[in-house]
């Protein structure tokens, strides 16, 4: 009897953790702050538009907002019908309506939060700053899913999200190490990618100096060590 009520309460441990450590149905990095799974799916095709709502054309969001189109476009090689995305582009009918309440500039402390609503018909992301908008669209590029049928589909689910701490960095020692300016900048699409949004470079100490001086030119051409 005393057996049968140990494995009972191991069990119900079991599953607590079990319950607690089940991962996320969705690749989402980092995890938002609330998701809710919705029942359907919305499948992407050669007709998916975009349609931008805010105050005033912002140049950051534009930018941003065709190349999370272009890449979709790539990955899914549906060739979209519309080849680029301007802010004259407000339909109401488009399948991926954005609207964003003020543009901002990349400021620490800027309000980063958004909201993402998939379902069967539409995509709808609302954000109060552009940097809002930014994160949101860089999570619709990770729901972006292939069916076993080949299509390409983004699961129905509702995100509230906004980050945990508004200093995100990844600090890059090219002092000691000479990178790059293209792996550089691939750094900064892995960092858009997860929603970082500090860079930090090591740019000078006894092994290098990687900026220019037209006052003192002798640190970057010396390097180091008086070499």
């Amino acid at each position: 009897m005393q057996l049968k009520k140990i494995i009972s309460v191991i069990c119900l441990f079991s599953a607590v953790i079990t319950k607690a450590q089940l991962p996320s149905t969705l690749n989402l990095l980092p995890v938002p702050k609330k998701v809710e799974m919705q029942t359907g799916m919305f499948i992407l095709t050669q007709n998916f538009g975009v349609g931008i709502h805010e105050p005033a054309p912002d140049t950051i969001l534009i930018n941003a907002v065709n190349r999370t189109y272009q890449t979709l476009n790539r990955r899914s090689g549906l060739y979209f019908t519309t080849k680029h995305i301007t802010s004259k582009d407000n339909s109401d009918s488009a399948s991926l309506q954005i609207t964003v309440n003020k543009a901002v500039l990349p400021l620490l402390g800027a309000d980063e939060s958004y909201s993402l609503v998939v379902n069967n018909n539409k995509i709808i992301l609302n954000a109060p700053t552009t940097l809002g908008a930014l994160r949101g669209l860089e999570t619709i590029v990770q729901l972006l899913t292939k069916n076993i049928d080949g299509t390409f589909y983004f699961p129905s689910v509702i995100i509230q999200d906004a980050p945990r701490f508004s200093w995100r960095g990844l600090m890059i020692d090219v002092s000691r190490h000479f990178i790059p300016v293209d792996v550089l900048e691939r750094n900064i699409d892995a960092m858009a990618a997860v929603k970082m949004n500090v860079l930090h470079l090591h740019l000078s100490d006894n092994e290098g100096f990687r900026i220019e001086s037209k006052v003192s030119p002798q640190l970057q051409n010396r390097g180091s060590n008086g070499e």
